[in-house]
């Protein structure tokens, strides 16, 4: 009898241990778009003409001139360069 009464006891506090265990108690946020955009780039001639190189460096200097926190958007239509108006100074 008592052997069967501790391990009812045991498989009792095993069972409630358990829940309490599996609980993820992080604090996690979702992401969310940064606050500040430094350039918006549409691809350039150089990249349908296969030039990558120099698409490389146009995406790494705005990337290098932006500010901390910041971003660099990049849209698929148009052609052009960096939009002046959305660069910060």
């Amino acid at each position: 009898m008592l052997p069967a009464l501790i391990s009812v006891i045991l498989l009792g506090a095993v069972l409630l241990a358990a829940p309490a265990q599996a609980q993820d108690r992080r604090a996690v946020s979702e992401p969310s778009l940064p606050a500040q955009v430094c350039a918006t780039l549409s691809p350039s001639p150089a990249s349908t003409e296969g030039r990558w190189p120099e698409e490389t460096q146009r995406l790494q200097s705005a990337i290098n001139h932006c500010s901390s926190g910041g971003a660099v958007h990049l849209v698929a239509d148009g052609m052009g360069g960096v939009s002046s108006a959305d660069r910060s100074p």
